[in-house]
């Protein structure tokens, strides 16, 4: 507990720390968009915070914050994006086109953390009656302690020895693709405002990957805040929403379009197993999508899965269909660019192909093709393909996990992607 009341003087006192009710920050700041890389191995997409306000009550647990942000990937006219998130104790909403929308009790559970990510909320949170902190040690340079607030959570501050000021707040979480990971909140350049130190730099990582970082020009301790509560509507909408829809509509004998989503999955009926084409979004999505699938085609097991590339909304049920037990293939699709033409089905446990070609219209064209052990993806309209490629290929050794929740635990070893270990799956950072 020492390492806590060091760190409370460095910043001002017990008194303005336990005394700060309500906190605003405004300034810029820069992001990337985590999982939609234009490939696995290419640069992340970047955009700009040109403003954001973010206003907070310590002791209510509520905060809303507002971002304007400026997309860096887009080649001509990147346009403005309003972007409004809050919460309410237990209670998470963002605010689309003017109307307050619930989001889910993961969302809230990882916004209520939030809250123990920046120097004021995690020395208020150590210094709260029923708080244990333990296991005071050094790690990388700085002093370290772990803060286990009374409403659960574990938390590690990292203190600076000089100036015992916080220098980071890390916790665990679960990500969808990602699987365990540490979420870091770092803190640089201080500066006293209103009888209390406040960082300027603020840096939010996800397993050492750098999502965002925010600029301070100005913070508020104690000043007026609008109202955070959250409203009747939001409050009076279902805790969590209704089982995934998934619809079924056949395309051709032995081929259906699973819909019911704005992410969309294809089953296909071999002799004697069935091949799936995307598990995306979530387990919860893609466990509905196995559902269905076997109950279209019960008589035959689901062997294989493809997802058509790498980003996060379509690899986020890969988890899930691992889980299931009887996958023994993960395929990635290699895009042709000449045609927009997909291949995929390149591994050695695959004995035939399918591809699905998108013409200029929006329509899809499903073919098949035969191939020999070392062949390559289908050509069109059943053709033998025109040349050979060497496919990247996700191959996930057989598992004794027998449940999603304990698949997902667990990094994933995706040999062409490397290691591969969170409400937009196309994830932004947290920013405090």
């Amino acid at each position: 507990m020492q390492l806590v009341h060091d760190a409370v003087r460095a910043i001002g006192g017990e008194a303005a720390v336990r005394g700060a009710r309500a906190l605003t920050l405004r300034g810029t700041g820069e992001g990337i968009v985590l999982g939609q890389n234009r490939s696995p191995d290419s640069d992340p997409l970047r955009y700009r915070i040109v403003s954001f306000e973010r206003s907070t009550e310590m002791q209510k647990g509520q905060w809303r914050q507002e971002q304007v942000l400026q997309s860096l990937f887009r080649r001509q006219n990147p346009a403005l994006e309003t972007e409004i998130t809050a919460l309410d104790g237990r209670l998470a909403f963002d605010v689309r086109d003017g109307k307050p929308v619930r989001q889910s009790e993961s969302v809230a559970r990882d916004r209520r953390v939030e809250v123990r990510h920046s120097p004021l909320g995690i020395l208020q949170a150590a210094l709260a009656p029923g708080s244990v902190v333990a296991n005071r040690r050094r790690v990388g340079g700085f002093e370290a302690v772990d803060v286990r607030p009374p409403d659960g959570g574990v938390f590690i501050l990292s203190i600076d020895p000089s100036t015992r000021l916080p220098v980071k707040v890390s916790s665990m979480t679960n990500e969808t693709v990602l699987g365990d990971v540490v979420v870091e909140t770092e803190f640089a350049d201080y500066r006293e405002t209103s009888g209390l130190k406040l960082p300027t730099r603020i840096i939010s990582r996800l397993d050492g990957t750098a999502l965002a970082t925010l600029h301070v020009g100005s913070a508020i301790v104690n000043g007026p805040v609008s109202d955070l509560e959250a409203p009747a509507t939001v409050r009076s909408a279902p805790i969590a929403p209704s089982a995934p829809n998934v619809t079924a509509e056949e395309l051709s004998k032995g081929v259906w379009l699973l819909g019911g989503s704005s992410h969309r999955s294809l089953l296909v009926e071999f002799g004697d197993h069935l091949l799936l084409v995307e598990a995306p979004w979530d387990e919860a999505r893609t466990f509905a999508v196995i559902a269905k699938a076997r109950a279209l085609v019960p008589s035959k097991p689901l062997t294989h899965v493809v997802s058509t590339h790498h980003h996060f909304d379509h690899v986020g049920g890969l988890r899930a269909a691992v889980s299931e037990g009887r996958i023994r293939a993960l395929e990635l699709v290699r895009r042709q660019d000449p045609r927009r033409q997909f291949e995929f089905g390149c591994g050695r446990i695959v004995d035939a192909r399918v591809g699905v070609g998108v013409a200029q219209d929006g329509s899809w064209r499903l073919t098949q093709a035969r191939r020999d052990v070392a062949g390559a993806a289908g050509g069109q309209d059943g053709e033998a393909p025109s040349s050979t490629h060497e496919c990247p290929e996700l191959l996930i050794p057989e598992s004794g996990h027998t449940h999603a929740s304990q698949v997902s635990r667990k990094p994933l070893a995706f040999p062409a992607l490397g290691r591969v270990s969170k409400s937009r799956k196309s994830v932004r950072g947290s920013l405090f």
